[in-house]
């Protein structure tokens, strides 16, 4: 009786023992645990296939979060899962890139065509300008007469009080006779009194017809080249 009672207990103690070892896979397979190594300067203490990562470094764009307590340790990070991490950088680049390409064509095309309407002041200047020397104005929006020399500032063309032929000429709102909405034209001529001839359309009695006018440099006046 005590021979069959000891071994009763040894059973059910050695029972106890390997349902404890088991339980922890009772669940089910678990991705495996990062493995923490210890950092040693210019040694890699990773497996083969491994990468090493130290606390808070970046790996594809993405941060590695570690506690403050760990800096001396590193992460060993499988190979497999940088590359993945480079491939969905990658091909978010891809995503975005037709569109930049779409943006980048339509700007384009609206600097290879005159965009003001015809028998404007602005479509004549941009027209006439274009003649001289081969170039449409950039800016299309935001583009009534006054706003010219701002929008050339913005595209990174020069703007300046002095005139030279072939330079458009701006007047800002009431200006010299212009409206509220200024005018533009281009230098035809300088002459010597401070002044310019200018031709345009859109001014004086008969606004479909290009005419020049003397227009005097001065407070309001500007002139835009590229």
């Amino acid at each position: 009786m005590k021979f069959v009672a000891r071994t009763g207990v040894a059973a059910i103690f050695g029972l106890l023992i390997t349902g404890a070892t088991v339980g922890g896979h009772v669940e089910g397979k678990s991705a495996p645990p990062l493995k923490r190594v210890a950092h040693t300067s210019g040694v890699s203490s990773c497996s083969e296939g491994e990468h090493t990562q130290t606390p808070g470094s970046s790996s594809g764009g993405l941060t590695n979060h570690i506690s403050p307590d760990s800096s001396s340790m590193m992460t060993c990070v499988a190979d497999d899962n940088i590359a993945a991490r480079h491939s969905a950088k990658g091909a978010m680049n891809a995503l975005q890139a037709p569109r930049v390409l779409m943006r980048a064509n339509a700007v384009a095309m609206e600097s290879a065509r005159n965009a003001f309407p015809y028998g404007a002041c602005t479509w004549y200047a941009d027209q006439r300008y274009h003649d001289l020397h081969g170039t449409y104005v950039p800016w299309t929006d935001n583009a009534n007469a006054w706003q010219w020399p701002q929008r050339a500032n913005e595209y990174g063309w020069r703007v300046s009080s002095t005139p030279q032929v072939g330079s458009i000429i701006v007047l800002q709102s009431g200006v010299q006779g212009a409206s509220w909405l200024g005018h533009v034209g281009v230098v035809e001529q300088v002459k010597g009194n401070s002044s310019v001839i200018a031709s345009s359309m859109n001014w004086g009695a008969n606004p479909w017809a290009v005419t020049r006018w003397q227009f005097h440099t001065g407070p309001g006046v500007t002139f835009i080249s590229q």
